[in-house]
């Protein structure tokens, strides 16, 4: 845009396009290569002066020099009433400046309210004066007066970059974190919302529900984003066939949940994200990098304290996370105030975490959401795959392992007495505000409604596994608890996903999933 105010006499060769697009006509491109004047290319001698000849000079020349012009300016209006400066002095007498935000307010001095009005001013104009040369002279005036402008406004801007690089950092973040959160909604199919008492056992069969549906719901979004979203939006998503459809249940204890602000200042708050069976802090750190990336004041902690030992006792790894946990907050927030802790855990991870709780009480007012992916809350013992149940029973017989046995409930011959049974007794998750359950019926390792806490048909025949189940769903005291099915859509090319372990694996590697969950429940 600065550039143009040093073409006043010559336009050059890089610019043949604009010119063709005033012009009309691919024939006077050979002209571009001799230097022509301005005048001379935008009013060739055969040319008439139509009202459509000049209003295509001014969309080519003009108009988006204003438009940009007025955003540009808005955004600075938005900095300078965004924020406050108070100078205070301290205790030896010297000023100290502080920021503060205020109350956004529109600014009143931008420079141009609309295209529109200007447009038709300047045709106007244009038209009465009739002349080429004068006509050239304007579109020249006009342009070097906008980048006039534009250097004092980078100026401007610049200083209030340099006053609260912080804050406008953080208020440029929460404009494009809207935007996302928007776009996200796309992606979610809240097919319940119930007002209910705790526990709720019996489910419908949701899981062949959504597969019925996924293939329209797809087709719906991808036409509506065709039609509606820019390329720089889409961009965010990769291919929109593989971005995952989350089917959303609710069930709130009192009323139904309200949309809520997204919360802008999670400092203090503690996020803890927990690995599952034969894995280590690092398969945790797409998940901690995507969640810190929405909320940058957050802390955050990946135990390390059972890494690739994750063969033996359930409970005595839930002792070992404890402590770490406890050791972290007692280093860490010694001048920070601990204000909430969320819970993050990936299959085992998630029973490695309700193992723990007993050890952390004297956090439990802090507990504000555990968010459980693909974790087998009801243990294993009704497996979805026997090809995966017999890969199990090979781990569990050539590594004797401890965890998997606890997980199949095959550690003791009467089910109330299996750890998994025992652990539905612990306290521990009445402390949460929300919980929120992530399964897909596309995983076989962590079977479905496990992963949901919730008894299904073959499950209905088993009282004992009833039990253990409303143990778990009568202990909670959350305001809401959300039960999400992960619709991915994974292609048959490996062995992974022809075992059904490509899904249980999403969860940890899918950023876009990750990116959902980050944006779409950020209130939980």
């Amino acid at each position: 845009m600065i550039g143009y105010k040093y073409r006043k006499s010559l336009l050059y060769y890089s610019d043949k396009e604009e010119y063709v697009k005033v012009m009309g006509k691919k024939t006077m491109l050979q002209s571009l290569e001799n230097s022509l004047s301005l005048e001379d290319l935008l009013f060739p001698p055969t040319s008439k002066l139509t009202e459509d000849r000049i209003e295509r000079l001014y969309d080519v020349f003009i108009k988006d020099l204003i438009s940009t012009t007025y955003l540009f300016n808005k955004r600075i209006g938005e900095v300078r009433t965004s924020f406050k400066t108070i100078t205070k002095h301290n205790s030896n007498g010297e000023e100290v400046k502080t920021v503060e935000a205020k109350e956004i307010k529109e600014e009143k001095d931008i420079i141009v309210e609309s295209n529109e009005e200007p447009k038709k001013k300047w045709i106007t104009q244009a038209l009465e004066l009739n002349d080429p040369t004068k006509i050239t002279k304007n579109i020249m005036d006009t342009t070097q007066t906008i980048s006039e402008t534009t250097l004092k406004l980078w100026k401007e801007y610049i200083d209030s970059v340099l006053l609260v690089p912080r804050q406008l950092a953080n208020m440029l973040l929460e404009n494009y974190n809207k935007t996302q959160l928007h776009i996200f909604k796309q992606f979610i199919k809240s097919t319940q919302t119930k007002i209910m008492t705790f526990p709720f056992l019996v489910s419908h069969n949701a899981a062949i529900e959504h597969q019925n549906s996924i293939k329209t719901i797809r087709n719906d979004i991808f036409t509506k984003f065709s039609h509606t979203y820019p390329i720089k939006e889409l961009s965010t998503f990769g291919k929109l066939d593989e971005v995952p459809i989350l089917f959303e249940e609710i069930y709130s204890r009192s009323e139904l949940p309200l949309a809520k602000p997204i919360i802008d200042n999670h400092k203090g708050n503690l996020f803890i994200f927990v690995h599952g069976f034969q894995a280590t802090s690092s398969n945790m750190k797409t998940m901690k990098n995507v969640i810190q990336l929405r909320f940058p004041d957050i802390q955050t902690l990946c135990p390390v304290s059972n890494d690739k030992s994750t063969e033996g006792d359930i409970q005595v790894m839930g002792d070992k996370l404890a402590n770490e946990i406890n050791t972290h907050i007692k280093k860490w927030f010694t001048n920070i105030t601990l204000n909430k802790i969320f819970f993050f855990g990936h299959s085992l991870g998630g029973i490695l975490i309700r193992a723990a709780l007993p050890k952390l009480v004297e956090y439990k007012d802090k507990m504000q959401s555990l968010i459980t992916f693909s974790t087998p809350h009801l243990g294993c013992l009704y497996k979805t795959s026997k090809l995966v149940g017999a890969g199990m029973w090979l781990l569990k017989k050539w590594n004797t392992s401890k965890s998997l046995e606890q997980l199949e409930m095959s550690d003791s011959k009467t089910l109330s007495n299996t750890f998994m049974y025992k652990l539905s007794l612990m306290e521990g998750l009445e402390w949460f505000k929300n919980i929120l359950l992530l399964s897909s019926y596309l995983d076989q390792y962590s079977p479905y409604e496990s992963s949901r806490m919730e008894v299904g048909k073959k499950q209905e025949s088993n009282p004992e596994y009833i039990k253990m189940a409303n143990n778990i769903l009568s202990r909670i005291k959350a305001e809401s608890l959300y039960r999400i099915d992960v619709a991915f859509n994974i292609k048959k090319t490996s062995i992974n996903s022809f075992i059904g372990r490509e899904a249980h694996l999403q969860f940890l590697e899918n950023e876009t999933l990750l990116k959902l969950i980050a944006y779409s429940y950020a209130d939980n």
